[in-house]
């Protein structure tokens, strides 16, 4: 579901500049330590990206396991304001297409600026995107708008108890969350489906934008959706850090299921249901 642009092959992710005029989208994975609510007061912006978060390189080692899983470890330290260390535990085992990723943000001096394990994945050409929601949701319908102008029900199907789907290959722009402690995000194109969800500390209660544990943007003109995790957001003390366990895992499902049948498949797949007549392989 990720597109690779041929002409991007052995250069440089890092922008030629800190100039926010040199900020570049390569796509893909990734995942920033402050939530972009709080950019313009530290940063100066809300957009593009701060190079502070975006620019620097990634440090990390690969290897083998005794049971043939691989794992990478990633690791950039974030010097002044913000002063932390971000690590990235990514492990494939051999038989499976669910990569599990341990994350951990770590302070390292004293900082005033709360972070969070903000993941994004973005999605060239999805077709619909279903978000876990819950009836007791401080949020009405169950998400909040965040930015842009609200989803029109023509693309949406709230029929489906505890989750939203969004037909999003026909919006123009929109960005929504939701406060689910599920806390799993789901896109699919064709007959793939990618499944996101994100476990921190039970106990949390503090999350960034209002109380968003996932988050979608999309964008029909730039041909792309961004499904996000994101975890509590503190404020960190020296020593002091923050973790949570992300899974990404890919299914064959139908396509042609309607919004009802891919909410309950969804659902069936994460466990929160029993399995229908609707065949799925992973």
């Amino acid at each position: 579901m990720l597109r690779f642009d041929s002409s991007l092959a052995e250069s440089s992710a890092a922008p030629l500049t800190q100039s926010p005029a040199d900020w570049r989208n390569f796509g893909g994975d990734w995942v920033w330590p402050v939530s972009q609510a709080r950019w313009p007061d530290y940063f100066g912006a809300n957009w593009p990206p701060p190079w502070l978060l975006d620019g620097p390189a990634w440090s990390a080692n690969g290897w083998v396991n005794n049971d043939q899983s691989q794992t990478v470890l990633m690791k950039i330290e974030i010097g002044e304001p913000v002063n932390i260390i971000v690590e990235r535990k990514i492990t494939l085992p051999a038989d499976s297409t669910t990569l599990t990723i341990q994350q951990r943000i770590v302070r390292t001096a004293p900082s005033a600026i709360p972070v969070t394990l903000w993941n994004i994945s973005q999605l060239v050409g999805a077709q619909r995107v279903a978000l876990a929601t819950d009836s007791n949701s401080a949020f009405t319908n169950g998400y909040r708008v965040l930015d842009f102008s609200p989803p029109s029900p023509e693309i949406m199907d709230t029929e489906t108890a505890e989750v939203l789907v969004l037909n999003v290959k026909s919006v123009d722009e929109i960005k929504i969350g939701s406060d689910s402690p599920r806390g799993w995000i789901a896109a699919q194109r064709g007959d793939t489906v990618i499944i996101e969800k994100a476990q921190g500390r039970a106990d949390a209660t503090e999350f960034p934008d209002g109380g968003c544990r996932t988050e979608l943007y999309s964008n029909s003109g730039l041909g792309y959706s961004e499904i996000e995790t994101l975890s509590e957001e503190i404020n960190l003390a020296e020593g002091q850090s923050v973790q949570n366990t992300l899974t990404v895992s890919l299914y064959h499902v139908p396509a042609n299921l309607n919004d009802e049948e891919f909410a309950t498949r969804i659902r069936e797949l994460l466990g929160e249901q029993v399995a229908s007549s609707v065949e799925v392989t992973e």
